[in-house]
């Protein structure tokens, strides 16, 4: 009878056994393989959105930034009819997205509005590429204009002896403007430099240089730049000159004077590219960049979050990825709640849809959300946290509320981020994403990862930390009952 019971009982514990070690093995697996643990959360949905555009023209909304007095401006780039001549233009809105005003700059020609800031005193910075100025191609523009009428104030360019493009601007302590881009040399097909110029209030030019002028036939490019309170800067971006695959990403960190101090490539066999950034304001700061990689991952595109130090050791890598999907990031920005949010896009739907993640400053995800039409295309170009605990995204949407199909409209999106109880908690990266062994580049060298730094941020859950100390429990019990029968 006890023989019986026994037996009963190891047949209870076993199939007990089998069926938790199954859970704890898939509970394990978020260790091993996760591509994307908060792919459910998807909880960001925006408390207010504003659609502008003509009935049959293309707009299409590239940045947004706030002012001190909480106003909005968005620049981006128009044909208003759907000529094809574009114009750069410059959209004023208040906080709860009121429109306020829009005005156009631009000649006869292409014009394209890039990014957007603003200057000390108060005026609104543009930068872009004009094709409207005198002579053959594309010139690299810089404009400000009157916060309060759209008034244009002044406009510049500079001759780089060929197509060139200024993608991203920032304003430092020190009141200069900085901008960087490209510049496609004049009868030269693959041959890109990435380059830099550091503006005075009045708009001529205090410092400009070209990122390790890079080698013949390859392109580099400058997507994005960030002063530093010390009145240096750093730059992001893309190069095919240096690197382990066919395009890597690069982040440069530069004095006052626009001298190299040192630099950094970030990728994989395969493409990578920087396309954000975003510095903490400390004089020792950390650098978030956003990105992609398709290089080890399980994407076709992964979106990337990279963290560097102020001296531009990589200190974690945190990956957005989904099997067969492909997922960007265009932009990143540091909100006032100290969490991280980027956007960009995702055809996780089947189209592309704008994407925003919300991460702490050690890389984990903590929410995302998806905003767009099943049947259209969309993508999120600019980020920019606001007052408030507010972020906005703006970005292009092939939404039909005011244009026919595949002709894009512009939009702004504002996202509402009450405060936590806690603030948020910077863990330590995890060992996998320490930054690898690199020696002090010279001043016109990039150091080169041969390495892909593209490790994903995993967790174990509480789910999985039961179930594997319960298995373990029964294990030992019917050890314990096994023995006992063998006597």
């Amino acid at each position: 009878m006890i023989l019986k019971k026994n037996n009963l009982v190891l047949g209870f514990i076993a199939i007990s056994l089998i069926t938790l070690l199954g859970f704890s093995m898939v509970g394990m697996s978020s260790i091993v393989f996760n591509p994307k643990t908060f792919f459910d959360l998807n909880a960001l949905e925006p408390e207010e959105s504003l659609i502008w555009g003509s009935p049959m023209g293309t707009y299409i909304a590239k940045s947004v930034v706030m002012s001190d007095d909480g106003y909005l401006y968005v620049v981006g780039y128009a044909d208003h009819d759907g000529t094809d001549n574009f114009d750069v233009y410059i959209k004023k809105l208040d906080f709860a997205l009121n429109s306020e005003w829009i005005t156009y700059w631009g000649g006869s020609e292409n014009d394209y509005g890039e990014d957007i800031a603003i200057a000390q005193n108060g005026d609104i910075v543009v930068v872009g590429s004009s094709h409207s100025y005198p002579g053959p191609g594309y010139q690299l523009f810089i404009a400000t204009f009157d916060p309060i009428t759209g008034g244009e104030q002044s406009n510049a360019t500079l001759d780089l002896n060929g197509d060139s493009v200024l993608w991203g601007v920032d304003v430092g302590p020190d009141g200069r403007i900085y901008t960087c881009g490209d510049v496609h040399y004049t009868g030269d097909f693959e041959d890109y430099d990435a380059v830099y110029i550091i503006w005075n209030d009045d708009l001529t030019v205090d410092v400009n240089g070209v990122w390790l002028n890079g080698a013949a036939e390859s392109t580099d490019r400058a997507r994005d730049i960030k002063a530093t309170t010390d009145w240096g800067f750093v730059i992001v971006g893309e190069t095919e000159s240096s690197g382990a695959g066919a395009y890597d990403g690069f982040i440069a960190l530069y004095d006052w004077q626009g001298i190299l101090v040192t630099n950094e490539t970030w990728g994989g066999a395969q493409m990578e590219r920087f396309d954000g950034i975003v510095l903490t304001e400390e004089s020792s700061f950390k650098a978030y960049v956003a990105g992609w990689t398709n290089t080890g991952e399980v994407g076709w595109y992964d979106a990337s979050i990279i963290c560097y130090n102020s001296t531009i050791d990589l200190q974690w890598t945190a990956n957005y990825t989904n099997p067969l999907i492909h997922d960007v990031y265009y932009d990143i920005t540091l909100g006032s709640d100290d969490y991280l949010y980027a956007t960009g896009h995702t055809n996780e739907n089947g189209t592309t849809d704008t994407l925003i993640v919300k991460c702490d400053t050690a890389g984990v995800v903590q929410d995302s959300g998806i905003w767009g039409n099943t049947t259209a295309e969309d993508a999120g170009y600019g980020i920019i946290a606001g007052g408030n605990y507010s972020i906005f995204v703006c970005g292009g949407t092939n939404c039909a509320q005011f244009t026919p199909p595949f002709v894009q409209d512009a939009y702004l999106l504002k996202y509402g981020f009450p405060p936590t109880t806690t603030p948020p908690t910077t863990t330590s990266p995890p060992p996998t994403t320490t930054s690898p062994n690199t020696t002090s580049p010279p001043p016109n060298e990039t150091t080169t990862n041969t390495t892909p730094i593209t490790t994903g941020t995993f967790s174990i859950n509480g789910y999985t930390l039961v179930t594997t100390v319960s298995s373990t429990f029964i294990v030992t019990l019917t050890y314990i009952l096994y023995k006992k029968r063998q006597k």
